[in-house]
């Protein structure tokens, strides 16, 4: 746990302690709930404060971030040893680099073999007390760029932010056939198929959902045929969004047979999280990331001709 702080100017003289806490260090509802279970988790000055009380200009206002040791006990979340490709790490967030063939978070199926339950481990034997606070995820199958919190503010902070120019993501996929048009944008409602929560399509009365798409570049791959590495960014977060859209517009991923692609022989969808840029949720400072593709996706963009 740690101590954030601001100094209290003239323009929020007379304002309330909660009010200052959100305007002035991006503070959420669960950060600042969880700071008043913490003992002088919210101060002002040197005493510690109720967030309806007021303050002063001149004075300074903190507040602790972090997980209680009860919270800690209650995670539910197994330590478990793993490979982990940590792209940057500091007091708030963890950017991960992630495999494909590795789910994100633990779940009925996988309680114990996740990038969650990895993490857990990496923060118990470095001797950090952080439970495990998720911001996105990526499928089962999807490599690349992936960003978890380490306290409940940078939590919130992210996950008020995905979707927005403050948190953009950039996917690279390789696609069936040729695109007709050098980029685009797919507006088309998502929702189930069924009764399965897994099984997810275009529906009429579906989720908004919007993709849009870019051309890198277009060739030939050995039996393939014609095929499309395309660059995209998601204005919604819709399970399967990316390989929904792509098969819907009659360029179905690679690797994907369950959405209409072929049964590449890579054994994933042909989908890789390549570029992340997030706003600090404390320094504020932009952060901006690349992956490069892993060896089975470089082997497809070698062999793209």
């Amino acid at each position: 746990m740690r101590r954030i702080e601001c100094l209290i100017g003239p323009e929020d003289d007379g304002r309330q302690v909660g009010s200052v806490l959100k305007a002035r260090l991006n503070m959420g509802r669960q950060g600042i709930r969880a700071a008043k279970f913490i003992e002088n988790g919210i101060m002002l000055d040197d005493r510690r404060v109720k967030t309806n009380e007021r303050v002063s200009a001149g004075q300074t206002l903190s507040i602790v971030v972090g997980d209680t040791p009860a919270a800690l006990e209650g995670s539910g979340v197994e330590p478990t040893e793993g490979p982990l490709d940590i792209v940057l790490e500091d007091d708030d967030l963890v950017v991960l680099n992630k495999p494909a063939g590795v789910s994100t978070h633990p779940g009925p199926e996988h309680a114990t073999d996740t990038l969650g339950n990895f993490l857990m481990a990496h923060f118990v034997r470095t001797g950090q007390q952080c439970l495990l606070h998720p911001v996105q995820r990526l499928d089962w199958g999807t490599s690349g760029l992936i960003v978890f919190a380490k306290n409940a503010h940078a939590q919130d902070f992210l996950q008020r932010r995905l979707h927005t120019g403050e948190f953009c993501r950039e996917y690279l996929a390789f696609c069936a056939g040729e695109f007709d048009l050098p980029a685009g944008t797919v507006d088309a409602p998502i929702g189930r198929v069924g009764k399965s929560w897994q099984t997810s399509a275009v529906v009429d009365g579906g989720k908004f959902a919007r993709t849009h798409y870019a051309l890198e570049r277009c060739g030939q791959l050995d039996d393939e045929g014609p095929v499309s590495l395309v660059r995209l960014q998601l204005e919604t977060g819709r399970t399967h969004q990316i390989r929904i859209h792509m098969s819907h517009i009659g360029h179905p991923l690679l690797g994907d047979p369950y959405h209409g692609g072929s049964d590449r022989k890579i054994g994933r969808p042909a989908l890789h999280s390549a570029f992340l840029q997030v706003e600090h949720p404390v320094t504020h400072e932009t952060l901006r990331f690349e992956a490069p593709f892993p060896p089975d996706l470089q082997q497809l963009n070698d062999a793209l001709i």
